[in-house]
């Protein structure tokens, strides 16, 4: 944990009943995100404070943990919302939780680190989310002339420093009733929130400054709200030991994630050379991942062709760096007859079993 880190913790610990007084209502800021957020998903709320996002949640029936670096203010959430699951967790841990989600909302925490820090933080985030799922960002604008955490008081002491984008944090005083302590918070712009995000990965959707729920200026925004879905594949293809090019994992795949939506753009019902059965005697052909996922004979994932939305699914925790594999059998029992470089200990040898074929065919 850095020492600003340390230092915003300690300061939030020692406020957070205070604090927790400060944030009894929902921000209009917030509302918007009511409609990236669906029934029954995986909801993660980082910096979670006091719950409050429970508070607008509440009509939705969604699977929700928040989790915070602050004892305190879990305590206070806990005590605010008894029926809730929430977890002492810092945003640099956010790999223990070994889990995939749906949303993650992050209300005024990334404005807590610093520039050299923020790239990691949200390759943090990127970890815990899943393919296409959506990151709901608030952050203060310091930009506002009328904030009390304004930046124009440091920018006309020291205008030069402000030209790089690393001397544009300052500490600030949070005071309430008889306590003082120090945060720290970085002068965040639209345009560096975009390049941030868009290079881990994410599709920026809307970004913009915010007065009371209103969009507003540079100058007269509280705040910046941004909703970025996760649009980086976690598959890339390269050379295979077991046969030409296959796929690969780049981050870690948990098992029963299912990591890949088969698209359906391009459907035969005949078989085809590169086509893949995806049941229903349909063929697609998806020159970007399924074409170059090979069989094993010990697969560690499977295509699910019993929905309508075929999928591709971990069968147990997949390495980054390791080869996707499927069992063809367990798609296409009548497939064509091919000799198996699997290598593995219960390798049978082959896979296919098409007996309507006149010639038994080897790559």
């Amino acid at each position: 944990m850095s020492d600003i880190n340390s230092k915003n913790r300690e300061s939030y610990n020692k406020i957070a009943k205070l604090f927790s007084s400060t944030r009894s209502y929902l921000w209009h800021d917030l509302t918007p995100f009511l409609d990236y957020i669906q029934e029954n998903e995986r909801v993660l709320d980082v910096g979670c404070g006091n719950g409050r996002l429970l508070d607008l949640l509440k009509d939705i029936r969604v699977q929700y943990l928040g989790v915070d670096f602050s004892e305190n203010l879990i305590a206070e959430a806990k005590a605010k919302h008894p029926g809730a699951q929430f977890k002492v967790l810092d945003i640099n841990e956010l790999d223990k939780l070994d889990e995939r989600f749906d949303v993650v909302s992050c209300v005024s925490v990334l404005n807590h680190f610093p520039l050299e820090d923020q790239k990691k933080i949200v390759e943090k985030i990127s970890s815990v989310l899943r393919p296409n799922g959506y990151l709901l960002l608030v952050n203060w604008n310091l930009w506002n002339l009328f904030s009390k955490k304004t930046i124009w008081r440091e920018f006309f002491k020291n205008p030069f420093k402000f030209f790089f984008r690393s001397g544009r944090g300052l500490w600030t005083k949070w005071q309430g009733g008889n306590e003082s302590v120090d945060l720290y918070y970085y002068a965040f712009s639209k345009k560096h929130l975009r390049k941030l995000l868009t290079a881990a990965g994410f599709d920026v959707v809307k970004s913009y400054y915010s007065h009371k729920g209103h969009h507003a200026s540079w100058l007269f925004g509280n705040n910046i709200v941004t909703v970025a879905r996760f649009c980086t594949t976690v598959l890339e293809r390269h050379h295979s030991k077991i046969h030409g090019y296959g796929i690969f994992a780049k981050r870690k795949i948990l098992k029963n994630e299912d990591f890949y939506q088969i698209p359906l753009s391009k459907i035969r019902y005949t078989n085809y050379k590169r086509y893949a059965y995806i049941g229903n005697g349909q063929y697609v052909c998806d020159k970007v991942v399924l074409n170059w996922v090979n069989h094993s004979c010990n697969p560690n994932c499977k295509l699910d062709i019993n929905r309508p939305d075929p999928v591709l699914i971990a069968l147990r925790d997949i390495n980054p760096g390791e080869e996707i594999t499927c069992n063809y059998d367990a798609t296409e029992e009548l497939g064509v007859y091919r000799k198996c470089n699997c290598q593995e200990g219960a390798c049978k040898g082959h896979f296919g079993e098409d007996k309507t074929l006149k010639y038994k065919i080897f790559s």
